[in-house]
């Protein structure tokens, strides 16, 4: 895969996956920023995250990642405001990493193929912070990379996994690591076939603060019994 391209917005996953990137030696043809603002991550500095072959060593800050890359900031809010921009980049596809609920607009879609890395297994769990939804429900989590449709969390999928529970902040730190890791799977083994999905839809809305904590809880449970084994 030697024609792909970077779109997103300044957050923790645009740091993993821009650090997972070059942590691999993979290069990205063009990388483009909306709506740029500074990404605090200095309550994890120094932290180091590893899973089986993948690891992030949070050292430097998402804008010397953006240097390395030579990134394009472009002063818009939503990625539903770039289609000219979008239009003009030859690329075989955008690894998206947009605005938290931030839904791609059919006029964009229109423009190129757009991969995403959903927290959590499709068709199963579709929609917002899934991944405490899996949690609570199976003790373990899920990715699923697919290209955007029009439909939320309804494109083809690429490739699903399956994760153990890591000891680290969930909001910030796992949500971002475990796309991270499928994202590099994926383009190591340069997997770009795709399946529509199968099985039963489930969709949720943003977690209940309660469930969340019990969903916390219930990490904590895991990792104690992982231990304890």
């Amino acid at each position: 895969m030697n024609n792909i391209s970077f779109i997103g917005t300044c957050n923790f996953r645009t740091y993993f996956y821009l650090q997972s990137l070059k942590n691999n030696n993979i290069s990205l043809q063009n990388v483009i920023i909306y709506d740029y603002k500074n990404l605090d991550i200095s309550k994890f500095l120094n932290k180091q995250i590893s899973y089986k072959n993948h690891y992030i060593n949070i050292y430097e800050s998402l804008e010397s990642l953006l240097d390395f890359y030579n990134a394009e900031i472009i002063k818009k809010n939503s990625i539903n405001n770039m289609k000219e921009e979008i239009k003009k980049i030859k690329t075989d596809f955008f690894i998206f990493s947009g605005k938290s609920g931030e839904i791609v607009k059919e006029h964009i879609l229109y423009c190129n193929k757009f991969l995403h890395i959903h927290p959590g297994k499709l068709p199963s769990y579709r929609g917002s912070t899934t991944i405490y939804y899996s949690l609570l429900n199976e003790s373990k989590c899920f990715a699923s990379a697919f290209f955007l449709d029009k439909k939320i969390d309804a494109g083809k999928i690429i490739k699903q996994m399956e994760f153990d529970i890591i000891d680290i902040d969930f909001d910030y730190l796992y949500d971002s690591f475990i796309r991270s890791y499928l994202l590099i799977d994926i383009l190591i083994n340069a997997e770009t076939k795709t399946t529509e999905q199968v099985g039963k839809i489930k969709e949720y809305y943003i977690i209940h603060p309660v469930l969340k904590k019990l969903a916390l809880i219930k990490k904590e449970k895991v990792l104690k019994n992982e231990k304890n084994f």
